[in-house]
C-alpha cells in the first residue's frame, strides 16, 4: 500500500471512529423520567398524537407516567409542578398547555433532590412548548459543552436555557393576536422570535421582554408559524417591575415547596419520596387533588457574590 492509500486508510477509520462515537453518545439518551407534585385544581395529559377530547388521564400528585411526546393541561385555577429527572422543575400555571416535545438523558444518573441540586447529573435534551399560559422554570445548570439542551417554545419565539429561573407567559386573544414575555430573575436567557423577526435577545437577571399585541399567523398546511410586531415595537430588555418579579417569586415558592424532601430517581422502582414520612423506600401512594390553588407567599432571593 503507498503512502497516500495509507494516510486516506487512516483518515476514513478515524472519521469512520468519531461518527460512531457521535452514534453511540446519541443512541445513548433515553427517555427521561417526569414526575408531578403540588397538583393544584385539575390537571390532564395526554399522547400527542391523541385526540384532544379522548385519551386524557388525570394527573394527581406523584403521577411518575410523564415522558415526552405527551401535552399537559390545566384549568382555569389549576397548576402543577414537574419534576424532570436532570433536575429542571417546571411549575405550569393556571389555564395553559404544555407540549413536553423531547426529554432525553443520558442512563446511569444516580438519585437526586431536586430542592437542592445545583448541576445536571447527566447530559440532557429537554424541548418543551408552551402552547398558551404560563409557567416558571428552575433549571439546574446544564452540561452545555457535552451537548445538554434546554428550551422552551411558544409560537411568538423559543427561549434558549442554561440554568437560570425565569416566567414565560403567553397567552393568545383568539383574535389572531397574543401577549409574550420572558422574565429572568436570576441566570440568563436567550430570547429568539420566530421567523427572524428580531435579533436574539439575552435576557439577564431581574429583566424582562415584553410584547403585547404580536400577530401571530399559522400556515395550515405547513404548520408554519410567522409573526408580526406592531410597527414601531422595540424588542429590548427592561426592567422586570416589582409587581412581576413578586408573582414569579410566588411560583418559585410553590416550586420549593412541592420539591421539599424529595428524591427522584432516573430508574428502578422508587419513584419519589418525601423522606421525612417516607424512610423505607417503598413508592408513596397519590395524594388526593386539592379542589383549588393556595396563596403563596413570595419567598425571599438571595444573590450569589456577582449579584445573580
Amino acid at each position: 500500500m503507498n503512502t497516500k492509500a495509507l494516510l486516506w486508510s487512516v483518515l476514513f477509520g478515524f472519521v469512520f471512529v468519531l461518527t460512531g462515537t457521535e452514534a453511540r453518545a446519541a443512541a445513548a439518551q433515553e427517555p427521561g423520567r417526569i414526575v408531578a407534585r403540588g397538583v393544584k385544581g385539575k390537571v390532564t395529559a395526554r399522547e400527542k398524537t391523541a385526540d384532544p377530547s379522548v385519551n386524557s388521564v388525570t394527573v394527581t400528585n406523584n403521577y411518575s407516567d410523564l415522558h415526552q411526546g405527551m401535552v399537559v393541561t390545566t384549568e382555569v385555577n389549576a397548576s402543577v409542578v414537574l419534576i424532570f429527572a436532570n433536575g429542571a422543575v417546571v411549575n405550569l400555571g393556571s389555564d395553559s398547555i404544555l407540549d413536553i416535545d423531547t426529554f432525553t438523558m443520558e442512563p446511569g444518573a444516580p438519585e437526586l433532590k431536586p430542592d437542592t441540586i445545583t448541576d445536571e447529573p447527566n447530559i440532557s435534551k429537554t424541548k418543551i412548548n408552551l402552547t398558551k399560559g404560563e409557567l416558571v422554570g428552575k433549571v439546574a445548570k446544564l452540561n452545555r459543552a457535552g451537548g445538554s439542551e434546554f428550551t422552551v417554545g411558544t409560537p411568538v419565539g423559543a427561549a434558549g436555557i442554561r440554568g437560570t429561573t425565569f416566567r414565560i407567559v403567553y397567552r393568545p386573544n383568539g383574535t389572531g393576536q397574543a401577549f409574550f414575555s420572558l422574565t429572568t430573575v436570576e441566570g440568563s436567557v436567550e430570547v429568539e422570535l420566530a421567523n427572524g423577526a428580531a435579533p436574539i435577545v439575552a435576557v439577564g437577571a431581574d429583566q424582562e421582554v415584553v410584547l403585547t399585541s404580536v400577530t401571530v399567523n399559522v400556515d395550515n398546511v405547513t404548520g408554519a408559524v410567522t409573526i408580526v410586531l406592531p410597527a414601531g415595537t422595540s424588542v429590548a430588555t427592561q426592567q422586570s417591575t416589582a409587581a412581576v418579579t413578586q408573582q414569579v417569586l410566588a411560583m418559585v415558592q410553590t416550586i420549593v415547596e412541592a420539591t421539599a424532601n424529595v428524591t427522584i430517581s432516573t430508574a428502578g422502582p422508587t419513584i419519589v419520596l418525601d423522606t421525612p414520612q417516607n424512610n423505607n423506600n417503598q413508592q408513596q401512594q397519590p395524594q388526593q387533588t386539592e379542589p383549588g390553588p393556595q396563596a403563596t407567599q413570595p419567598q425571599q432571593r438571595t444573590t450569589s457574590g456577582d449579584g445573580r
